[in-house]
């Protein structure tokens, strides 16, 4: 049940267009530039099949926060993994989803 709640979490923050030019990534950076502007907030990552997102490879994982609220992002990019096109953002207490999609809308 948890992993149902946390995928429809993720799902809807995914396709928010608050996210657009959020924090400190932008769509269309590379990889390198997500990582640089986050101030060792993000991390590099190898591309692992089982970690692929609509086949579009992981490269990034980071931290956040947002309105208090203690996030995950994982970073997807496309284009041979030159260009942020995706965002997953899942708080990490489930019990946060709630919150965090009130403060998206």
């Amino acid at each position: 049940m948890k992993k149902i709640i946390t995928a429809l979490c993720a799902t809807a923050l995914m396709s928010s267009p608050a996210f657009a030019g959020w924090d400190y990534a932008n769509w269309g950076m590379a990889p390198k530039k997500v990582i640089k502007a986050s101030k060792g907030k993000t991390k590099a990552v190898r591309d692992e099949d089982k970690h692929r997102l609509k086949g579009l490879p992981r490269l990034a994982l980071g931290d956040a926060d947002q309105d208090g609220i203690p996030l995950k992002i994982a970073f997807y990019f496309a284009n041979s993994g030159k260009q942020l096109v995706m965002l997953d953002v899942v708080p990490k207490d489930s019990k946060n989803c709630a919150a965090l999609s009130k403060n998206m809308v």
